[in-house]
């Protein structure tokens, strides 16, 4: 996507477990006032690999963007996502966010993350970060001491994650699409 003065692009990627799967975006915001939310999700087992490739350049001032990426990985799934944010020299006053997460269902689930900054002008904000980690012991326990058996505890916790995402979704029927399509994915993916 090429984005000119005051242009606003919003994506949400959905990947639900294709054997190999490859997101290339790259995104150039090109003129004053523009702006770029890229959000995303994965869910992927078995040994299936998720690769997400981002790349937003900020080529003008007073712009924005702002992504996040989930993924969501069981039994010996891979998700790789790398994340650059480039400011150009001349781009003053810009205003970028990038976040990865990350939740793992299985010990043998692996994610590699990079999130990157490249910074070549001197009065901006931008922020990034990734998270990896698992269900807590003590949050599913809760769940349990109120009579919800294990399983729909780690459901209801993987979808309350997911939904930061689909929640960003302003058209209803896309929206109540990705929950079906996660919620059908999630069968017999926790255990």
């Amino acid at each position: 996507a090429i984005l000119d003065k005051d242009a606003h692009f919003e994506m949400c990627s959905l990947n639900l477990g294709a054997k190999l799967s490859r997101n290339n975006i790259d995104i150039s915001i090109a003129g004053e006032g523009a702006h770029a939310t890229v959000n995303g999700i994965y869910k992927t087992n078995e040994q299936r690999q998720s690769d997400t490739y981002s790349h937003i350049h900020h080529h003008a001032a007073h712009t924005t963007s702002a992504q996040l990426y989930k993924g969501i990985l069981s039994d010996e799934a891979k998700g790789i996502f790398t994340g650059r944010v480039h400011v150009h020299k001349d781009s003053q006053l810009i205003n970028s966010e990038q976040l990865n997460r990350i939740l793992l269902l299985s010990p043998k689930a692996h994610s590699h993350s990079q999130p990157q900054l490249e910074i070549f002008a001197d009065d901006v904000k931008c922020s990034h970060g990734s998270t990896t980690g698992q269900i807590e012991e003590e949050a599913l326990f809760y769940l349990q001491s109120r009579g919800i058996k294990r399983t729909d505890a780690m459901e209801l916790m993987v979808r309350g994650f997911a939904n930061e995402v689909v929640d960003k979704v302003e058209n209803q029927d896309m929206k109540k699409y990705i929950q079906n399509s996660l919620i059908q994915k999630m069968e017999g993916m926790i255990q």
